[in-house]
């Protein structure tokens, strides 16, 4: 892709119908799979609740003396077990579509994004993030000047933010008490952020 020579100019004449698309379909895979998440949770929560009352019983009925293989059969949990595991089976088939749609979204980001994200988040240098950054724009096929891309990463960074250090790492003498997210969190968070404040 061609450079812009002028700093503040941003040109979206390579920016794909398809890439436009794919973009929108990740906000929309973003809801569908909460949706199907919350659809989940509700309907294994009576059935993880039987289980865990007949494991009760069962483990009762062992302390009153009955024998660990009387208490298993008298006290079964293959029915919930069954039901869980096509409750599973099904949640991961439906949400399958929207889980590749959310790949090929990340397949945009830089492999070296992460890696400036973390350095910009211990010791606040931009340089390697902005770079990064302009790369992932490129990738878009959205032209932006040098000027463009500083000011869009903080503006994107401000809003993405850092994670709270871990207990353990605080117990072991860190020096801070916030820590760049994970790569898997970063990656939704970044194209969601990214799409929230740039792609209309």
């Amino acid at each position: 892709m061609k450079k812009t020579t002028d700093r503040k100019r941003v040109n979206f004449s390579n920016f794909s119908d398809s890439n436009r698309a794919l973009l929108h379909d990740f906000r929309t895979a973003i809801i569908a799979i909460a949706e199907e998440n919350a659809r989940y949770s509700s309907a294994t929560k009576p059935v993880k609740t039987q289980r865990e009352k007949t494991l009760a019983l069962r483990e009762s009925a062992i302390q009153d003396g009955m024998s660990y293989n009387d208490a298993i059969i008298k006290y079964s949990i293959s029915k919930e077990e069954s039901i869980l595991t096509k409750l599973k089976a099904e949640h991961e088939q439906n949400i399958k579509d929207y889980n590749k749609t959310l790949k090929a979204c990340y397949a945009f980001i830089p492999e070296g994004m992460y890696k400036a994200y973390q350095v910009k988040a211990q010791t606040f240098d931009d340089a390697d993030f902005n770079k990064e950054f302009g790369k992932f724009l490129e990738g878009l096929g959205i032209e932006v000047g040098t000027a463009i891309v500083p000011k869009w990463a903080r503006k994107l960074t401000s809003a993405i933010g850092v994670s709270m250090a871990t207990q353990k790492t605080l117990l072991t003498g860190a020096e801070s008490l916030t820590k760049a997210m994970s790569k898997t969190m970063f990656n939704k968070l970044f194209m969601a952020t990214f799409i929230d404040l740039f792609i209309k």
